[in-house]
């Protein structure tokens, strides 16, 4: 196996795993909150935990303004920004610029619980190398400390 590239790995793991990409890429969490109070919680804990909350944006309402009816979502946007300059300043990485911000998600399921779901950075940082692995050790360590204060354990 050594000949393999670290994604044909991963590639492989997951196939042998028969995990789904969304479960590899994306975690979500129930909160111990309703979800406004999830909502502001977060971005509170966020911000204590060096996040540049950027925006928060009511998905349900744009949802419901093209006549679908909706659950409750909303999604933050969300910067380290000491990390992403240390990716984005080399042209080699310009091209995560779409990725960026980060974002995480509140939201209501069918049941009427409420979640939060982020990205696992854990996962992204086995996957890449150099200053994106850098940050992303930084970041994962930060958004799972912001989320902590708002889910159930």
């Amino acid at each position: 196996m050594a000949f393999l590239k670290p994604l044909s790995c991963f590639v492989l793991i997951m196939i042998l795993s028969s995990c789904s990409m969304h479960k590899m890429m994306f975690v979500e969490s129930p909160s111990k909150y309703e979800y406004e109070k999830t909502i502001e919680t977060l971005k509170s804990s966020l911000e204590k935990n060096n996040w540049d909350v950027f925006t928060i944006i009511d998905r349900t309402a744009h949802y419901n303004e093209k006549g679908f009816e909706m659950t409750p979502i909303t999604t933050m946007e969300i910067c380290k920004p000491n990390e992403a300059v240390n990716i984005i300043q080399h042209d080699k990485y310009k091209s995560m610029i779409p990725m960026m911000p980060m974002r995480v998600a509140v939201y209501e399921n069918n049941n009427g619980e409420v979640y939060v779901s982020r990205m696992r950075l854990k996962m992204m940082k086995k996957m890449t190398g150099g200053p994106i692995k850098e940050a992303m050790k930084i970041s994962y360590v930060d958004l799972e400390k912001s989320v902590k204060d708002v889910i159930k354990e």
